[in-house]
């Protein structure tokens, strides 16, 4: 069975000469990004609810499934999204709920944030506590041998460039990052030339196509939706995944470096590879390699030729632990 997998290529693009106030501003929108990711970090300790277990449901019909004999209803960890979407639920003023239990609108400039700015934030803070979750629950099941997780920390973090946030924009006589930047006050679209070099730029056109490709795909399988058409919806949906050797740029993250700010922008390619087990039977004599995280190591590699390991290596890195 074939599949693709994601080969990245990151080029890091230097914004050109932005002055003294959007470099202020790039400080304090990535002060509030830093912030934002604390604040759901600090609500997602204290929270159970996001974290709450739901009912399966079909994959097909997406109604609740039920054993037929007992009736009882199976359930599962939640993903990601639904522990974003929880987060929202207790953290948004609405009309149904105007005084949540965590109100962001006590962070400053969170509350008027774009929607792509805070759920970008809220997946920084996901991925931390879950992670953090993760390690405490492997040291409750070795008898709390050793020492026990710390809490998840956060000292400072690269906004990330979600297409709503900004974009980089190219036309013939120059390039920029178009960007909605927080000054401390307000929010506003500020734009900041970019150097990109010819290599980048060629991969940004061919991603175009790719972008041009799974914008129509995603139209047209709403439409589908809209009309009640469920089952032509989803078939549509299948052609959103990564053609063979197709590139697609996907998000860029903003960092400061020593000279200045820079854009890291990565492209991906979809690699079609087919499973080791299909290799190896065509194959019986093809090296593999595997990797596995452990518990007491970052990872365990392993290298096999046939059935035999001809070497392994630990991984070791316990100061990374909590950035798996």
């Amino acid at each position: 069975m074939h599949g693709t997998v994601g080969a990245v290529r990151t080029f890091v693009l230097p914004l050109w000469g932005p002055n003294g106030v959007k470099n202020a501003a790039l400080d304090a929108t990535e002060a509030l990004f830093t912030h934002v990711v604390r604040f759901y970090v600090h609500v997602l300790l204290v929270e159970s609810s996001p974290w709450a277990r739901v009912p399966k449901r079909d994959r097909h019909t997406g109604t609740i499934v039920a054993d037929p004999h007992t009736g009882e209803i199976p359930t599962r960890h939640p993903t990601a999204h639904e522990v974003l979407t929880a987060a929202e639920a207790i953290t948004l003023a609405t009309r149904d709920r105007p005084h949540p239990v965590h109100d962001l609108a006590s962070v400053p400039g969170a509350r008027e944030a774009p929607v792509v700015f805070r759920r970008a934030a809220i997946k920084r803070a996901v991925g931390l506590v879950k992670s953090y979750r993760s390690n405490l629950a492997r040291w409750e099941r070795r008898g709390r041998k050793g020492r026990m997780p710390g809490s998840p920390t956060v000292a400072r973090f690269p906004v990330t460039v979600y297409r709503g946030l900004g974009l980089i924009v190219r036309i013939p006589d120059r390039s920029y990052l178009k960007i909605k930047l927080w000054d401390g006050s307000t929010w506003a679209w500020t734009e900041i030339p970019v150097r990109i070099p010819a290599c980048a730029a060629e991969l940004m056109a061919v991603s175009e196509e790719t972008r041009a490709r799974t914008e129509g795909a995603l139209a047209e399988a709403r439409e589908l939706e809209r009309q009640g058409r469920t089952r032509q919806a989803k078939e549509v949906r299948e052609r959103l995944r990564p053609l063979p050797w197709e590139i697609a740029q996907e998000s860029a993250t903003l960092y400061r470096h020593p000279k200045g700010w820079a854009g890291h922008v990565p492209f991906a390619r979809a690699v079609p590879v087919r499973k080791a087990e299909v290799q190896r039977a065509v194959n019986p004599g093809l090296p593999v390699t595997t990797v596995d995280l452990g518990e007491n190591n970052l990872a365990v590699m392993a290298a096999w030729r046939g059935s035999k390991v001809t070497g392994t290596r630990f991984v070791r890195g316990r100061e990374h632990e909590g950035r798996r």
